[in-house]
């Protein structure tokens, strides 16, 4: 009897990440609208192969190998398959450059700014950086302790390459003003950008969360030895919050000036006397704080998916809600369980069914969390209507590309999609009563030197056009401020009023303006 039950215990430990990956399926099967009834088989032997290795080592399996594994009877065979990929050196190689382009973006570009000419050993840092990052990958490191290692990092750059991340930030305008935004993306998931000058429109950060994030790196000194960056820890120095003007009557608050406490987003602040970026490290990795291993995990499930539990996977907010909550709670236990480790999550989540589904290239009626997460985004998270689609209260001809969407708040929505990038989009909504210059104003606190135009046309009622366009700072999913346009049209018909906001990047605004100002000439009862 024994016998039987530690025989039984061992399966199951065996099959661990198999059920893992058996609770994600049933909570990607939870996602909105999901149809499980047009669920396909996974795919055949071949294209799974081809997937796990461009997937996993970024390669190609040969003839000799495809042949021999879809000749295997053996049913674990694709868990083996996946098992001694993310043991392969080649996995280490792939998965260290991909963080080290999420970090430094294009490292043939990085450069570290210093306070002489430029030492030209840039792109020598980052390569060495990506080494480091593969050695942690080889002996399973786990992520929290990765991503200390990076944040307390001291010395010469020569001997302690992962210091490269925490000099990356060193630009023009010094550690303090970039760092908030790259770690706070980086290992958070979070585009705090638009806390800079003043709370957050969409978010719950404020400013003092901002500068107080700048507050832990703000003691790190960079100085050259021998013409080689070095970093120490100093024992003074505060971030001080810019004192910007803003309007009393704005929706958010403008910052205010004065020095910011070393506060961590998610709870912690260090002591007056306390090694501030020791302390960040410790905030980061303590297994209280789940957004590390949130934003990790909706990474990867991103990278092999193609879209992320919560997409962008670097803009978790209030508005951005992941697709399916359980998924996401799930993904983040499991990661939280197993000691952070990159390789048993990658095994978990290459294991899933989700994963090894056909793509809605391969099959596009079938449905799996690519074609329902991805058909999702590619509409901006819209269904267009349907038949039985509310009527609209004002008569107007809208282009035959521009689709129509289901709305709760506007009485009409429409996706207007690029004239030469159709994955880019603008939106054109209708509402009832005048509301032109609350769409307008709304919006000038996010603009930098906004410029604004009022004109009447001539058309079936009286159209007034106000206009507004600038860099806008806060648009949802940018990373920084995005030239934008916001067109807001009131038509009077002989009865009521009604408003169209068009917004979008100016550029495409500007596709469309005439076919736009054509549509309110044209519109009436």
């Amino acid at each position: 009897m024994k016998t039987a039950v530690l025989a039984s215990l061992l399966l199951l430990q065996a099959d661990e990440p198999q059920i893992a990956s058996a609770i994600l399926d049933g909570a990607v099967r939870s996602i909105a609208g999901y149809n499980g009834r047009n669920e396909l088989k996974p795919i055949g032997d071949e294209a799974f192969l081809k997937r796990i290795f461009k997937d996993l080592v970024d390669g190609t399996p040969s003839a000799e190998e495809i042949k021999a594994f879809v000749a295997d009877a053996d049913p674990r065979k694709r868990a083996a398959k996946i098992d001694q990929l993310v043991a392969d050196a080649r996995f280490d190689d792939f998965w260290a450059r991909r963080f080290t382009q999420v970090f430094f973006s294009d490292p043939e570009k990085f450069r570290i700014e210093i306070t002489v000419p430029p030492w030209g050993m840039d792109v020598r840092a980052v390569k060495a950086f990506e080494r480091w990052m593969r050695g942690q990958f080889q002996k399973d490191a786990a992520w929290t302790d990765i991503v200390s290692q990076m944040l307390v990092a001291r010395g010469s750059l020569e001997t302690v390459p992962e210091m490269a991340y925490v000099l990356s930030f060193n630009g023009v305008k010094g550690l303090a003003a970039e760092f908030p935004k790259g770690v706070s993306r980086h290992f958070l998931g979070i585009r705090l950008s638009c806390a800079e000058c003043h709370d957050h429109p969409f978010d719950k950060w404020r400013v003092e969360d901002y500068y107080g994030l700048s507050s832990f790196v703000i003691r790190q000194k960079v100085t050259m030895v021998n013409d080689v960056p070095q970093i120490k820890y100093g024992d003074a120095g505060e971030a001080m919050m810019p004192a910007l003007d803003g309007r009393k009557d704005a929706d958010v608050k403008m910052a205010r000036g004065g020095a910011a406490s070393p506060n961590f987003l998610f709870g912690g602040q260090a002591g007056r006397d306390e090694d501030r970026m020791t302390a960040l490290a410790a905030f980061m990795s303590n297994k209280a704080n789940t957004q590390v291993p949130r934003a990790l995990a909706n990474r990867v499930w991103g990278w092999l998916f193609g879209y992320g539990v919560v997409h962008p996977v670097d803009d978790f907010n209030l508005k951005n809600k992941a697709a399916s909550p359980a998924l996401m709670q799930a993904l983040t236990t499991d990661t939280i369980d197993h000691k952070y480790s990159l390789k048993r999550l990658v095994r978990v989540i290459c294991n899933t069914n989700a994963y090894q589904m056909p793509t809605p290239e391969e099959a596009p009626d079938a449905m799996s969390f690519r074609h329902q997460v991805g058909g999702r985004i590619a509409r901006g998270r819209y269904y267009p209507v349907t038949s039985k689609a509310p009527e609209i209260p004002l008569r107007f001809e809208a282009p035959a590309s521009w689709t129509r969407m289901n709305s709760s708040g506007p009485k009409a929505l429409y996706v207007v999609p690029g004239k030469t990038d159709p994955l880019r989009r603008v939106e054109l909504t209708l509402h009832t009563g005048k509301r032109d210059k609350d769409f307008v104003e709304v919006h000038c606190g996010n603009f930098v030197k906004p410029k604004k135009n009022t004109q009447v046309l001539q058309g079936k009622g009286s159209v007034t056009l106000s206009e507004i366009s600038g860099m806008n700072t806060c648009i949802q999913g940018s990373d920084g401020p995005v030239d934008y346009t916001i067109l807001a049209a009131v038509v009077e018909p002989p009865e009521g009023a009604y408003t169209f906001k068009f917004e979008g990047p100016t550029a495409l605004v500007n596709e469309w303006r005439e076919e736009f100002l054509t549509l309110l000439k044209g519109a009436g009862k």
